[in-house]
Parts: C-alpha cells; structure tokens; sequence
C-alpha cells in the first residue's frame, strides 16, 4: 500500500457509511475515568474493586480487547478523542494541550447535528468548552487543579462555582474532618443526572470525564467504609513540593484548599482508598443507568465507559496489589507507549442494538469516537481525521467494519505506529525496535530485524509523513 492511500484513505472513512435516520438517533453517554487500568473492573477480571454496574454495561452490551487512548497521559489523549485526530495533528504531542479557535470536536458536531450537549469534569484541552460545542460546562479547564476532590471552586461555563465549605479542609497534606466538604466527583454525578432530566425530550450528548481514579487519593467515609480494614496498608505520607505554595503548583492561581506547600495528601489506607474511589464511580454510573430507565430512555440511549490511559505509578498506588496477570500481561503504565499505558478497558451498550455480551478484538482507538458519534448523529464530518466509525462493529455488520489504516501514538520525539499486528517504536523518524503484538502481547522480544520490509517501508512513510506536516497553532491564554 503507498503512503497517499494510506493516509488519503482515512479523509473519506467517516464518509463511507450510511448514516441513522434521524428517528433512530439514540442519545449518547461517553463516561471517562481517569488512569484506570485495563485490569481494574470486574469485566476485564478485576478480583478486589466491585464494579458491578461498569460491568452491567460490559454484560448487556459489547467488550473491547484491543481498544488504546490516544495518548498514554491526560491532556494529549482527550485531544484525540475530542478531534478525532491523532496527537501528531497537535502543536504538541505533550501535556500543554490547548485546542485552536474553530476546532471540530464532538461537541462541536453533536450541536451541529441538533442535540443538546454538556461536559462535566476534567477538560485539560484550553479555555471554555462552551466555545467548543458544549452548551453546559462544569469542572476543572487545567488538569493540575483536577488532581485534587475538594477544590475550592470550579468553573460553570464561565462563571466560579465556589466551595467555601472546603477552604482549609487540607493542611500540610493532610485532610481532616471531611464530612463536611464537597467531594467534587458527587458534583459531577448530579449535573449529570439534572442534565439527563433537562433534556429527556430531545436527543442529548454527554461527556463525562471522572477525575477519579487519578490521584490524590481520598474519598468520603461512607464509600471507604466497604473495604478499610480488608487488606494489609502501607501508609502513604505527603510530601513537600519544591514550589512557591503562595503562587500555586505549576503557577496555578488555586487556593490553600490545594496548594498548603504539599503534594497529593497522605493516605492512611491507599489500598482500601483508591478501591473506594473506583467503586463510587461505578455507583454513580448505576445512578445514571436507573435515571435512563426511570425516564424510559434506556433502550435509546448508548452509554460508553473508558479509561483515558493505561495506570498510574505514583507512591500509594500499588499496582501489583491489583494487577491480574492474566488480564493484564503487558508491559508498562500511564506515561508508556508500551501496552500497559495505552491499552483501555471500553464498554459499550445499547440495548437492542448492541447484542448483549459481545466481545470484539477490533483494533481501535480514541480518534475513532468522533467518526463513530458523526454516523449516529447523521451528520458528514468535513475536518480531517484518523478514525473510522465503531458503528458497524457496535451493531455486527462485518461486511461493512473497517480499519483505520494504521494507529499513531508519540511521546515528545518518539513515534510509536500500530500497523495490523506489528507495533513500531520510533527516535523522531529511525525505527528503535518493533513487535508483534499478536505474538508477543507483553513487547519483549524485539523484532526489527526481522519485521517484513514491505511494513517497515509503510512504518517509516507513515512517521515522516506525520512529522513533516505544519501542527495547528496553540491556542493563547492562561488556565486556571
């Protein structure tokens, strides 16, 4: 295949399927966790986080096996499955993610095509997603302040959301009497709900960006109660950052609820800590799920579940405690390109439409969204992008699934290209080392020598077509 078909073919891909009747379009729900592992709900094999309500979705509907991010941390993988596009388009394939004036996104396509739109949580993609397509907004624009869940005050589209019932409720690192705060996830769960009893008459998107299970860790008392004193804990103490707390980590204008000269809080009981925080998330994914089927818009409504990246690695997090090995034999974690770091758990439902306990090892990833979300809505997509629509695979018609033609991932001057089941790791545009991942799912035994010349050529043609293109211009301004 030449390199001109190869990337031609992808321009035309959204084009290439019929799209729903208008009478058929189904609302849309696309929740997001942030740094959940592949292995950490009950439906990828999960032992000791209760997820039964993620794994309801994965049961009444479709599994994916072979789903990636965009990015194998935050910001960058919300740019690719916001825009469809892969993080080479960006003016950066790193954090300082910031989306140019007149940028398609789903949000701007859901509006276009009549559906009413929101977006509440981690958006870590530049200033006022009500510009980009959202007529509702609440959470964190700056993904630094996102790290924390008793945050003195978020943004409602362009207004401050103040909580002062949570200044002072963290000192030198540590929380105390938390019964009285506002836990901003619970914030995030009841927009949502009020957004899905707002628009009940008319088709609706939702995005839904949790902040947890990232870091730090803490969670009310009432979630922590099901698994504090289950296993052994290592306390995990905060520690003192090298910057000015009176202007802010990362020059953060924040507050003392986040910036007391500390880093992420201590935690007495990480284990049981960040259990409970998966666990609250998927009771909130269950309150949603009964107010579908309350308001009698269960059976047109399709809700996705995804992570934004493989997990973390910071201290309190054990991840050897949760891995399951034989979920998850791969290599590497959030920050990697390897598949510990990009690979996701992603479910989808959609009842009597989607067949229910479907399983798909279809080659995917986030740039595929947006394609997938044009064909429901039944709008065409002008922009250029790099997925191709999970419709045909959601609704099992094979004779009309296609591939994107190939994957592309990069971490500052490294290239990593997926090209069928060969995975290529780049220094700018010098091949480093390649695997097979259908062979070799753990990326051990290099094989650059021996990959066929014919995907070597396709490899090289792909990264040096993606670095010699002009990236769009980064949008101005300052985040708070």
């Amino acid at each position: 295949m030449k390199r001109r078909s190869l990337i031609g073919s992808i321009l035309i891909a959204c084009a290439a399927l019929p799209a729903l009747a208008e009478s058929n379009r189904p609302n849309i729900i696309y929740i997001l966790a942030d740094d959940l592992g592949y292995d950490e709900l009950g439906c990828y094999g999960q032992k000791r986080i209760q997820t039964p309500h993620i794994d309801r979705i994965a049961r009444e509907g479709m599994r994916f096996t072979q789903h990636y991010s965009g990015a194998a941390v935050c910001a960058p993988s919300r740019y690719t499955l916001l825009t469809g596009k892969h993080i080479g388009r960006s003016h950066t394939p790193g954090q300082g993610q910031r989306l140019p004036d007149g940028e398609t996104t789903l949000g701007t396509v859901m509006k276009r095509a009549g559906y009413r739109t929101a977006a509440f949580g981690k958006w870590g993609l530049g200033d006022n997603p009500n510009e980009q397509g959202f007529d509702e907004w609440l959470g964190f624009l700056d993904q630094g302040r996102a790290h924390f869940f008793y945050p003195e005050w978020v943004w409602k589209n362009t207004e401050q959301l103040k909580f002062p019932e949570n200044i002072g409720l963290r000192k030198e690192g540590a929380y105390g009497d938390i019964s009285g705060g506002t836990y901003i996830h619970d914030v995030f769960t009841d927009s949502a709900l009020d957004f899905i009893r707002q628009s009940q008459a008319e088709p609706f998107f939702l995005y839904l960006p949790y902040t947890i299970p990232h870091a730090e860790f803490v969670v009310p008392e009432d979630s922590l109660a099901a698994y504090a004193g289950c296993w052994p804990e290592h306390p995990e103490k905060a520690h003192k950052t090298v910057l000015d707390p009176a202007k802010g980590k990362r020059g953060i204008e924040g507050g003392t609820a986040f910036y007391d000269g500390y880093g992420y809080c201590s935690v007495d009981k990480p284990n049981a800590t960040y259990a409970a925080m998966v666990s609250r998330m998927d009771r909130d994914v269950g309150q949603i799920m009964a107010l579908l089927k309350e308001l009698g818009l269960d059976d047109n409504t399709l809700v996705l579940f995804a992570s934004d990246n493989g997990p973390t690695f910071i201290p309190g997090y054990n991840r050897e405690f949760f891995e399951v090995p034989e979920s998850f034999p791969f290599s590497g974690h959030k920050g990697s390109l390897e598949e510990g770091g990009i690979r996701i758990p992603f479910v989808a439902r959609w009842p009597g439409r989607i067949a229910a306990g479907s399983v798909t090892d279809h080659l995917s990833y986030f740039p595929d969204i947006l394609p997938t979300f044009a064909k429901l809505a039944g709008v065409e997509v002008s922009a250029p992008i790099d997925g191709t629509s999970l419709l045909p695979v959601l609704l099992n018609q094979p004779d009309r699934i296609q591939q994107a033609p190939y994957l592309y991932w990069q971490k500052g001057d490294a290239p990593v290209v997926r090209l069928g089941e060969y995975k290529g790791f780049f220094k700018q545009d010098k091949l480093m080392k390649a695997y097979s991942i259908n062979e070799d799912i753990g990326e051990k035994n290099d094989i650059t020598n021996q990959l066929p010349s014919a995907i070597r050529t396709q490899m090289e043609e792909i990264v040096q077509s993606v670095l010699s293109k002009p990236k769009h211009p980064a949008a101005k301004g300052k985040l708070k």
